[in-house]
């Protein structure tokens, strides 16, 4: 509007100097018009930093499995009726890596990913109250809400640091959680898990 009205004036407006100025309240390399933080696309970034990489071959036993945690969330299937269950469903499919890093997403308030789910849209906070507690019918929406996320991720936490897992856990070389954030090691030792912060 501001260009247009620039070329109707009775005052013949220098475009260069206009254009010296932004022309919305927040450049659009920040944020959109209507006030929403820009995402910026991290596989672009990836691209630029391997650009003069040359690539290596990893030799064939020492291999770590870093597996996206929240991508894993919503590609689970045949879902147990339990979060104790789909928790422990969640680390039998990591221990079969052998040595892996298992990594979630990090929620804080008012961040760029956080403005971009509000947008998407969410659904009602569910209550986790413990391993028994049943899982909804629509886990897809559950995983729309932060506040969900966050509690199933504490709670896989607390099964996989239980000795419920220990068994399970002693199948595997190395085991990390990273949620939030903050990494655990998880070791087992005469079938107690020890979980290392680190």
């Amino acid at each position: 509007m501001l260009l247009i009205k620039a070329q109707f004036s009775n005052h013949a407006l220098d475009l260069d100097e206009l254009m010296r100025y932004p022309l919305t309240p927040v450049p659009h390399s920040l944020g959109t018009p209507d006030g929403f933080l820009c995402k910026t696309n991290k596989a672009t970034l990836m691209n630029a930093i391997l650009q003069d990489v040359a690539p290596s071959s990893s030799p064939n036993n020492a291999t770590l499995f870093i597996q996206d945690g929240n991508a894993l969330f919503h590609e689970l299937t045949n879902l147990a009726p339990t979060f104790g269950g789909i928790c422990l469903q969640l680390l039998d499919i990591m221990v079969s890596k052998k040595d892996f890093v298992f990594s979630t997403d990090s929620y804080f308030p008012n961040s760029i990913k956080g403005q971009e789910r509000m947008r998407r849209g969410c659904c009602r906070k569910f209550n986790i109250d413990g391993l028994a507690t049943r899982r909804p019918v629509d886990f897809k929406e559950f995983l729309s809400n932060d506040d969900n996320k966050m509690q199933l991720c504490n709670l896989l936490l607390r099964v996989w640091g239980s000795q419920t897992a220990a068994s399970r856990l002693e199948r595997c070389g190395t085991a990390k959680v990273v949620v939030s954030g903050r990494a655990y090691k998880l070791q087992t030792t005469n079938n107690e898990v020890y979980t290392i912060t680190f």
